[in-house]
């Protein structure tokens, strides 16, 4: 998978969080939908409001975990 089509996914995941104004659900939701679309399973450390939250790019760390970069 190239960074485009991942960037691509992760604008949509954010447009649907951006209705919203809870981080909680947003940091649960976006670490469920890692491990759905992309079968990346995080660790606890990995679940980190300052990784996971509405701004950050994830497009990176998708990468390294799939081995891309």
């Amino acid at each position: 998978m190239d960074k485009t089509t991942i960037e691509n996914i992760i604008s949509e995941l954010r447009e649907m969080q951006k209705s919203r104004d809870c981080p909680e659900i947003d940091l649960l939701e976006t670490a469920m939908f890692l491990e759905d679309v992309f079968n990346i399973r995080l660790d606890e450390s990995e679940i980190d409001i300052s990784l996971l939250r509405h701004g950050a790019d994830l497009t990176d760390f998708i990468l390294y975990k799939l081995g891309d970069s």
